[in-house]
């Protein structure tokens, strides 16, 4: 099943207000990342007490610890996992077994450093494993994992059930190499874009699923797959007053249509 989310600080920083927004909206899975002008790297017990006391008042799920973890140089490892031990105790507070993670600032040439990166992985793997909880990396960043060979390279290497990903939908699908981390996604990010030759990049942001993004394919690959995990809006949005007030209703409303429309017809 398919679970509608988003980051609550694209809502707002105000955590009870972002919570309140979402469900409104019906996204009740939320991935958290910012509150309160903190990192969830940051937040005191008090503080994720807090969010735990909302997020219960509200009738919603946390989906997924947005962290930053090793979102970081090979020389600043030991500091990202000085952190480690606050994000899995905030998956068990929050009711979670996902974290959102990163693996580490990409080196190259990548073949002579990627032993260095695997041994750096195998202490956080082991630590998951041990606390029952899930790395959902993310692929780019200029990070280790750019792509699906990559992800998949990772998996072959260092097999943990306690390691899986995060797919940003974004680009244009490759459906000959989704099959590489078949099984492996445990989150997605949610975007949208259209082609413009005059936009730096080739393309521009649009509303989600008034752009090009292939989402009922993809989504329907994934169920098929037996995905059972949230599809979290990111939208680019700092406060959701001041990007538009109908940035997220419009989004929310395009992606349930969306999700409706594909788990109906399954």
């Amino acid at each position: 099943m398919i679970h509608m989310g988003i980051f609550t600080d694209e809502i707002s920083q105000d955590f009870e207000e972002a919570v309140r927004v979402a469900k409104e909206n019906g996204l009740d899975h939320l991935e958290i990342r910012n509150v309160w002008g903190k990192n969830v790297s940051e937040l005191s017990r008090d503080e994720i007490a807090r969010v735990r006391k909302i997020v219960k008042d509200y009738g919603v799920q946390v989906a997924i610890v947005g962290s930053p973890f090793l979102k970081c140089s090979m020389a600043d490892y030991d500091v990202h996992m000085k952190f480690l031990d606050k994000l899995i105790y905030e998956c068990h507070q929050w009711e979670t077994p996902l974290i959102r993670s990163f693996a580490i600032n990409r080196v190259e040439p990548i073949e002579e450093h990627w032993g260095e990166f695997i041994e750096k992985m195998r202490a956080p793997v082991k630590k998951a494993e041990e606390e029952s909880v899930v790395f959902a990396i993310e692929f780019g960043h200029n990070s280790h994992i750019e792509d699906f060979e990559e992800a998949r390279k990772l998996v072959d290497d260092l097999p943990s059930d306690s390691l899986k990903f995060t797919w940003h939908i974004r680009g244009e699908y490759q459906p000959e190499k989704y099959p590489l981390v078949r099984g492996h996604i445990a989150h997605l990010h949610i975007s949208d874009s259209v082609k413009d030759a005059s936009s730096p990049r080739g393309r521009r942001k649009a509303y989600v699923g008034d752009g090009d993004m292939p989402f009922r394919t993809i989504f329907r690959v994934l169920l098929k797959d037996g995905y059972d995990g949230t599809a979290s809006l990111e939208v680019g949005a700092v406060h959701w007053k001041d990007a538009g007030p109908d940035v997220i209703p419009r989004c929310a409303k395009n992606l349930a249509a969306i999700i409706k429309d594909v788990q109906g017809s399954l």
